[in-house]
């Protein structure tokens, strides 16, 4: 095999990993609302599955006091009590980075917030976390699986 065929073959391999995102590495069952309990809200923090990079980083994510290590297509209901509350997602790649939104939430209301990576070629992958607007989100987390 020559030096040539060789690369385009690794290529070939690295472009289908990068492409299928390593498949999402979240198994639970799909997307369904919880009964949100009386007198509190719901945060649901949701993690595409990744298109490029990622599918095995499990960045720390946190709603108060709670907290989950959220794989690639998977999202957490978080029960929360009326007030804001801040998320906050923390991830090692090369570096240790995090990114936090507060969260306004009322009694019986649900919240969506992303976790989506961006990658940085120094830094490599930092999460960010964005508050979304409830049609988008209940949208985009309607593609994942439950985070046991």
């Amino acid at each position: 095999m020559t030096r040539r065929a060789y690369w385009s073959g690794a290529g070939v391999v690295v472009g289908v990993a990068i492409l299928s995102g390593c498949s999402a590495s979240v198994s639970g069952p799909s997307f369904q609302k919880i009964q949100i309990p009386e007198g509190k809200g719901v945060i649901y923090v949701y993690r595409p599955a990744a298109s490029y990079k990622t599918a095995g980083l499990r960045p720390q994510v946190t709603c108060g006091q709670d907290g989950v290590d959220l794989g690639s297509g998977g999202y957490y209901p978080f029960i929360v009590d009326p007030g804001t509350t801040t998320c906050r997602v923390t991830a090692i790649d090369l570096i240790k980075t995090t990114s936090e939104v507060d969260v306004p939430c009322t009694a019986g209301q649900e919240n969506y917030v992303k976790d989506e990576d961006h990658l940085a070629i120094v830094w490599g992958v930092r999460p960010h976390l964005d508050l979304m607007d409830r049609a988008t989100g209940e949208k985009e987390a309607s593609d994942c699986k439950l985070q046991p």
